[in-house]
């Protein structure tokens, strides 16, 4: 199985896509790094390569991929290990581990609530993802759905809380609330067959019941209890 570390711009890896690193950073960090290359004959893609470490310390499986708006390496030796904190620390980004946790860093659990977010999902299943849900909630509806609503927008830039501080980002285009009380931005990401919030509050679960309904949906928290 192995344990997998990763360098990203979220909290927790399988959120990278919303707050991605760039392939356009990743060509950028191979250009600027003389240990670092991108193999020939390798698959590369805007969102895929491969980063293969060069330097005097490395090995032939010091190598890195990028997927998902994120670079991972399954069982990186310590070495490498040091490397990628170094290439992280570049990038203006995170090296965690599989369990959320920062490389190096004592004050790992300790970032703030926005680190470790509470989630709200709006899903036509008794849980709030997965392949077991009813009809699932398809990308193109929702699209259809938030299109319509005079108070959303399809955001292309995201705030996110990097070592360096909390700035925007950009970002696949994100559905995105630009009405509530606070004036602050809310993502609706989306998040399989469900719609994600983190941190929803009051108004926000109010606003996600409305668009519940033209879904035939509900809302449900991270235990599967209803909002």
């Amino acid at each position: 199985m192995g344990y997998d570390w990763h360098i990203t711009r979220a909290f927790v890896s399988y959120e990278s896509r919303w707050f991605p690193i760039l392939g356009t950073e990743v060509d950028a960090l191979v250009n600027a790094e003389p240990d670092l290359l991108i193999p020939a004959g390798t698959p590369k893609r805007p969102d895929f390569c491969y980063v293969s470490w060069t330097g005097e310390a490395a090995d032939e499986d010091d190598y890195l991929i990028f997927q998902d708006g994120r670079l991972s390496r399954k069982n990186p030796r310590p070495a490498f290990l040091r490397r990628m904190a170094a290439i992280a620390a570049h990038l203006d980004a995170w090296l965690i581990g599989d369990n959320c946790e920062v490389y190096a860093d004592p004050t790992a659990w300790e970032r703030g609530p926005a680190a470790f977010a509470t989630r709200h999902f709006i899903t036509r299943g008794p849980w709030h993802t997965g392949e077991n849900n009813p009809p699932p909630i398809h990308t193109d509806e929702w699209a259809a759905l938030v299109d319509t609503q005079p108070d959303f927008e399809w955001a292309t830039r995201i705030e996110a809380v990097l070592p360096s501080g909390a700035r925007p980002i950009p970002c696949p285009p994100t559905a995105t609330w630009t009405t509530h009380p606070t004036a602050h931005p809310v993502p609706f990401f989306m998040d399989d067959d469900a719609i994600q919030v983190r941190n929803a509050d009051p108004p926000t679960i109010t606003r996600m019941k409305a668009l519940a309904v033209p879904l035939k949906a509900h809302i449900l928290d991270d235990n599967a209890q209803p909002a």
